[in-house]
């Protein structure tokens, strides 16, 4: 937090605590480690370089106290998964669900899933899981197969190629394509398959975010193909059709990772067997 108030509301003691021992911090360390700016703190260059190490220490502080007694009935660890927008999507509710019954004080934080620094957050101990399609090749990083995915196509209710028992190649290009793009990787997954049949299709607009995808396709022609569990999820809130494409398209794998240094932690343990109890419902 960067608020004295936020911080004593929860530390839960007063801002004046807050306040006297943040100047015990200053004179120990010789720094004004925060200063004002507007309604808010903000870190010296010191206390910014203190932080990564700060946080790893509080994350096994919280292992150590909780030590091999940890009970998810009354634990109030608080759990980091990596992941991106579309498994935050369809794992997140049923994440919950099942903690409010059986962990009712375990709390969840899902940031962005960010290839470049994931290895360096989960040895870290920044990130306590990280759910992902990419294969990670660390030594000592550890994984599980949740479950297997496939793609599928989407189109507006009511779209003319709904009414086909079997959407032909042709009919499929006749139409407009939206898709996603989190990281400048053209060509698209549907793009390389339709390459190897010497085929192009009509790209006319993509997004960042999956999220956002499905809504492309209300009051216009256009086709969206994704990752099938995440599709049929949309399907059950938006006014949106599936439907096989016609291209051969690989299935894949979706994939839990950890550190070798949690592998035995019992929270870590018992918050891998409930991502992989929940995933089993996404499998065909």
């Amino acid at each position: 937090s960067r608020s004295l108030t936020r911080t004593a509301s929860s530390l839960g003691v007063t801002q004046s605590a807050v306040s006297h021992s943040l100047k015990k911090l200053r004179e120990q360390l010789e720094d004004e480690l925060v200063i004002r700016e507007g309604n808010e703190l903000v870190p010296t260059v010191k206390a910014e370089k203190m932080l990564p190490r700060l946080k790893q220490w509080y994350g096994e502080l919280g292992g150590i106290l909780e030590g091999g007694d940890f009970d998810p009935k009354t634990s109030h660890r608080r759990v980091f998964i990596a992941t991106t927008d579309v498994f935050e999507q369809i794992f997140l509710p049923k994440i919950v669900a099942r903690l409010s019954k059986e962990a009712p004080n375990i709390s969840v934080r899902v940031i962005r899933w960010n290839p470049d620094t994931i290895y360096h957050q989960l040895m870290q101990q920044e990130v306590d899981l990280a759910v992902a399609v990419r294969k990670l090749d660390f030594p000592n990083l550890l994984k599980k197969s949740l479950y297997q995915d496939t793609f599928i196509s989407a189109v507006r209710k009511g779209h003319p190629l709904l009414k086909q028992k079997k959407v032909s190649l042709e009919d499929f290009l006749h139409y407009p394509h939206v898709m996603t793009d989190s990281g400048g990787r053209s060509p698209g997954v549907v793009d390389r398959a339709l390459e190897k049949l010497n085929r192009t299709r009509r790209l006319t607009h993509t997004v960042s975010s999956f999220a956002s995808a499905p809504y492309l396709l209300e009051g216009n022609n256009s086709v969206l193909t994704g990752p099938a569990n995440f599709l049929r999820f949309c399907a059950e809130s938006r006014p949106i059709a599936l439907f096989q494409p016609p291209i051969p398209l690989n299935d894949f794998t979706v994939k839990l990772y950890w550190s070798r240094r949690v592998h035995d932690d019992p929270a870590s343990q018992y918050m891998r067997h409930l991502l992989y109890e929940i995933s089993q419902s996404f499998q065909d």
